[in-house]
């Protein structure tokens, strides 16, 4: 009986808000928001226009990997990803590393050698595993979403919108 009246006073709240209230402010250069009932556009801007997606790029790279790999995998790292910048673990090349250690570094601190040697390991070379990322994001009706890489570094055509 409290938890329906609770939930009572949470709409009517809600709806009263609602009324005569202005959406904010969005800073964002580009965004979409769709209804969960019935996916209608309630708000977008830009939402068509390629943009470079960044580290979101390693949410495809994690997703793909473990597709092809289990947690307990062990892999070697290879000497391509040993070679990349910006953010890594310092992986060496040849350094054995659980598929479980890679996707935690992949994810929590965006090391983009970890995101590489989790490709190569999975799609034997940097180049297929794009090819695996790519029709992934098709599968998934992605059709703004076009992958170079699996760690995210800016690359022409490497882009998402937010669609």
């Amino acid at each position: 009986m409290r938890l329906g009246i609770a939930v009572a006073v949470a709409v009517l709240a809600v709806s009263a808000s609602a009324e005569g209230a202005t959406a904010p402010a969005v800073q964002a250069q580009a965004y979409i928001v769709q209804s969960s009932v019935d996916g209608h556009t309630l708000a977008a801007r830009r939402a068509d226009t390629p943009r470079a997606m960044a580290s979101i790029t390693k949410l495809m790279t994690a997703l793909v990997a473990l597709e092809h790999l289990s947690l307990d995998d062990v892999v070697t790292v290879p000497p391509v990803a040993a070679r990349i910048g910006e953010s890594t673990l310092d992986l060496r090349a040849g350094q054995r590393i659980s598929v479980r250690d890679l996707l935690i570094g992949t994810l929590v601190p965006s090391a983009n050698d970890a995101a590489t040697t989790l490709a190569v390991a999975a799609g034997g070379s940097e180049a297929r595993f794009v090819t695996l990322m790519n029709r992934k994001a098709a599968d998934l009706g992605l059709r703004g979403t076009h992958y170079r890489n699996p760690h995210g570094l800016d690359e022409p055509g490497h882009v998402s919108t937010a669609r």
